[in-house]
């Protein structure tokens, strides 16, 4: 399986600018795209503020889960349309991959550090957690 811990950047500067209601209403949408971009087994859900995760569970290979990141980043980085204007955010992702029943706050932890080392590499990217090249894909 694979968890993709997404945050959403220029999140705030619309929040701010725009109210928090556009800023709801934009959540809103974000959620529905992420969602559009889902096959079976694969779950996306709002965790808080501007972060949402998705769960891929039948991974076979790292491939995959590449794809889908990047599927991911350019549906959320598309315009929004919302009031006047249109809007526009990005999402930076981490990514941990597992193969076995592991505990999801260890999860989240592991994909918290890889999405902080994707913010620092600069907005739209996504990183997997380091000790993912440590497991081993089922074929």
């Amino acid at each position: 399986m694979a968890l993709l811990y997404l945050d959403l950047d220029g999140f705030k500067p619309v929040n701010d600018l725009h109210g928090h209601q556009l800023g709801d209403a934009l959540l809103s949408q974000v959620a529905a795209r992420l969602c559009a971009c889902l096959g079976p087994g694969e779950d996306a859900f709002r965790i808080g503020g501007d972060e949402f995760i998705v769960i891929l569970s039948r991974v076979r290979h790292q491939s995959e889960v590449t794809e889908m990141a990047r599927r991911l980043t350019a549906c959320v980085s598309e315009p929004f349309a919302l009031g006047p204007e249109a809007v526009r955010v990005g999402a930076s992702i981490g990514i941990v991959l597992s193969e076995t029943s592991v505990e999801l706050d260890d999860l989240m932890a592991r994909a918290d550090v890889a999405l902080y080392e994707a913010k620092r590499s600069g907005r739209g990217m996504f990183r997997f957690a380091k000790d993912a090249s440590a497991l081993r894909l089922a074929s």
